[in-house]
């Protein structure tokens, strides 16, 4: 399909005979050849039968110099007329609205703030302006086009004033529509932000190094929030696989201690303590009076286990979790802080039975 006019009319299907009128003034008054034109309206100048009519549109916008919206009360009640005039700005066309007297001139976000011209003398003469300036060599002499354009205007006017108006819509649902419309933007809005987001963080990780990297390229993307529950899950996560022995291990290690000695309050099952020192998971270390427990950290599920529960703590310590540990003290009414055991029973091993005291 091949479609080369400079000039492509956009109108509504309704307006069909103030198109005709536009078009013989373009012929008569500024010379313009009829393949010059395009406009679906119009024998010779739009489709043919049996081609693809979005294509053919599509091609006709894509050749021309020159997109002229003919505004009408029908215009923007035709979502292919809307389609026209936003892919016309989309692809960087000349755009001329020329707007029908009755209507108002100043169309607000319908022209996305454009200027626009009436169909009146003056506004035609701006539109014989806009095909000079696109083929210097479709000109006629001033008087010429004084004369066509006002033998145009003679015959439009009638056919202005009756002009099909489109159906009328209670004002209810108007501002129904208006607000769905309002809700709808602002939803495709944030999506493109969130989506350009992301964009960037995919990059960001493309490039980091090592684990410490990662969180902070996650941190500056997420909210405290998000942070801390990815960070929660992570180290619940960890914690799921481990039985009670390992779990309190990793408990003494949070309170910072090196080893944790079972003593005379704690409910000591043996058989997970055996379990966790034969897969070497826990180091047992003797002493004179008793057998203390430490962490491996060389094993792959100890170690995993130790950088979850390190980065929760670190980010329990940042200002960024302020507000994620007001949340948690007043809704659970427990302290935030990776060294309580309520805190643990609450966030992390409510499942995972630890050994508490």
């Amino acid at each position: 399909m091949t479609v080369h006019p400079a000039i492509f009319i956009s109108h509504a299907s309704a307006d069909v005979i103030l198109a005709d009128g536009l078009f013989q003034l373009l012929q008569t008054g500024c010379n313009v050849p009829t393949g010059g034109i395009y406009c679906t309206s119009i024998d010779g100048s739009g489709i043919a039968t049996g081609e693809q009519f979005v294509e053919h549109i599509k091609a006709g916008l894509l050749g021309a110099d020159l997109v002229i919206l003919l505004v009408t009360p029908m215009y923007f009640d035709r979502a292919f007329c809307v389609a026209e005039m936003g892919a016309a700005w989309g692809l960087g066309k000349e755009v001329f609205p020329l707007v029908v007297a009755g209507m108002p001139r100043d169309l607000g976000a319908n022209m996305l703030g454009r200027q626009t011209q009436v169909l009146d003398e003056r506004g035609l003469d701006f539109l014989r302006d806009a095909v000079r300036r696109i083929r210097s060599e479709w000109e006629v002499a001033t008087p010429r086009w004084n004369v066509m354009r006002d033998l145009a205007l003679s015959s439009l006017r009638p056919v202005v004033a009756g002009l099909t108006q489109p159906e009328s819509v209670p004002r209810a649902e108007v501002a129904a529509a208006q607000a769905e419309r309002a809700e709808v933007l602002a939803l495709l809005k944030d999506a493109h932000v969130r989506e350009s987001e992301l964009l960037s963080l995919v990059e960001e990780l493309k490039a980091a190094k090592d684990a410490t990297a990662v969180r902070a390229i996650t941190a500056r993307h997420s909210t405290a929030e998000q942070q801390y529950e990815a960070l929660r899950e992570a180290l619940a996560d960890a914690l799921a696989t481990m039985n009670r022995a390992e779990v309190r291990v990793l408990f003494a290690v949070a309170q910072k201690e090196s080893s944790w000695t079972p003593g005379d309050v704690d409910a000591v099952d043996w058989v997970d303590v055996s379990a966790a020192v034969n897969r070497r998971t826990l180091e047992a270390h003797e002493g004179s009076a008793s057998t203390a427990y430490a962490t491996n950290p060389q094993h792959p599920r100890m170690r995993s286990a130790l950088a979850a529960l390190n980065a929760l703590e670190e980010f329990l310590g940042t200002e960024a979790a302020n507000e994620v540990i007001i949340r948690i003290e007043e809704q659970e009414e427990i302290l935030a802080a990776i060294d309580s055991s309520e805190f643990w029973l609450s966030e992390l091993v409510s499942d995972a039975r630890p050994m508490w005291p």
